[in-house]
């Protein structure tokens, strides 16, 4: 048997707050995109370009963690791809979306995280010894 592997890491920028729904099972799904860049120097003009791509990302179960997934706030996100189908006036549509196993707020002074068991950790912004915002986060 061969083995394979489906992971995928991103570490970008929401493009708007999180919508957040409940199944009629009671469980909750965000929706979310978020944006990477890539940049690099023209070889003929030596002028830097930039890219940017937008990711769908579902989460489940991160009630306590929504609050903080708003536009403009930095994520990184762990998970898998997947693919779905749906239907369309006759035609048959596909979107490819990361599944979000883990969610690690990495900007603006807030921490958090959702983990792949479905615990989730949320906090407020994040202070120093003083109470002080803490800021100075390395990434």
């Amino acid at each position: 048997m061969s083995r394979s592997l489906n992971r995928c890491t991103l570490l970008g920028v929401l493009g708007k707050d999180a919508e957040v729904k409940h199944t009629s099972g009671g469980s909750s799904v965000a929706s979310m995109s978020v944006a990477t860049e890539r940049s690099w120097k023209d070889k003929q003009s030596g002028e830097w370009k930039k890219e940017t791509d937008w990711h769908r990302i579902t989460a489940w179960n991160v009630e306590n963690l929504a609050q903080y997934l708003t536009k403009g706030q930095r994520i990184y996100v762990e998970g898998r791809l997947q693919t779905r189908s749906y239907e369309s006036n006759g035609e048959t549509k596909y979107v490819t979306e990361v599944i979000a196993e883990n969610i690690i707020l990495a900007g603006g002074g807030n921490s958090g995280s959702s983990d792949s068991g479905g615990q989730q950790r949320a906090a407020g912004p994040r202070q120093d010894q003083r109470g002080q915002p803490d800021d100075d986060i390395p990434f």
